[in-house]
């Protein structure tokens, strides 16, 4: 299948900060030598370019995956926009 534009953007975050070339969707990122640093680094490039609010528990799950991240992203975007259209219907 073709990847999201948030999996295409995620990966590549995470995977500049792995150093490494490329990050398969189901790799995860613990296990590829990533650390808290790290993924402080990518929390704050994913807020940045998503409009999201995210702390580091976002990589607290069991596995974190690029999917995992992105499916995260995605979920957290359609919300605000559901909470920024109620809100302007009150208005």
């Amino acid at each position: 299948r073709k990847r999201s534009t948030a999996e295409v953007v995620i990966g590549a975050f995470v995977a500049e900060a792995l150093n490494v070339p490329k990050v398969g969707l189901d790799d995860d990122f613990f296990d590829m030598g990533g650390h808290s640093v790290m993924a402080i680094q990518v929390v704050t490039q994913i807020n940045e370019t998503f409009g999201t609010r995210f702390d580091l528990s976002l990589f607290s799950g069991e596995k974190t995956t690029v999917s995992l991240l992105a499916n995260l992203v995605t979920e957290e975007q359609l919300r605000l926009k559901e909470n920024a259209v109620a809100q302007s219907a009150t208005i």
